[in-house]
């Protein structure tokens, strides 16, 4: 499995320490993840929806990870109509953080249900396994924003 990771240059480590410092959807502050996505398009969405003004991002970088096969994954099995209600994918990301039952869980995105998020816990050792295969400057389409 390939995931996709839109970020700063600056941020381009996989060591969730925006997530912990931050928080987002699937975990609260003090939490360590990886935010990435299935696709590099969904990365996009997700990135934009983030931004604190409607303008284009700049120094921006994509990272293609590479998920071996035998990477534990768990993929979300919730309540699907409760994701875009913040506290509850918190409860359950927050959950499987501290429990460290898989390097990775695939969580569906709020802004394309049908598509998927891939969390990455940095602190389960199968993320040591995990490997960037590319990783290249991303401009923003301008036309996002018009």
């Amino acid at each position: 499995m390939h995931v996709w990771r839109l970020c700063k240059a600056e941020h381009e480590d996989l060591s969730g320490t925006g997530a912990f410092i931050y928080g987002g959807r699937w975990n609260s502050e003090g939490h360590n993840v990886v935010y990435t996505a299935s696709h590099l398009s969904l990365a996009c969405l997700e990135s934009l929806v983030g931004l604190p003004q409607l303008r284009i991002p700049k120094g921006f970088i994509f990272l293609k990870i590479y998920v071996p096969p035998e990477t534990d994954v768990i993929e979300f099995k919730g309540d699907l109509s409760q994701i875009k209600k913040r506290d509850y994918c918190q409860k359950i990301g927050n959950a499987w953080l501290e429990q460290g039952s898989s390097a990775i869980l695939v969580v569906p995105s709020v802004i394309i249900p049908q598509e998927n998020n891939v969390l990455i816990n940095p602190r389960h050792p199968d993320a040591q396994r995990l490997k960037v295969l590319e990783k290249s400057n991303f401009d923003f389409d301008p036309r996002l924003l018009r």
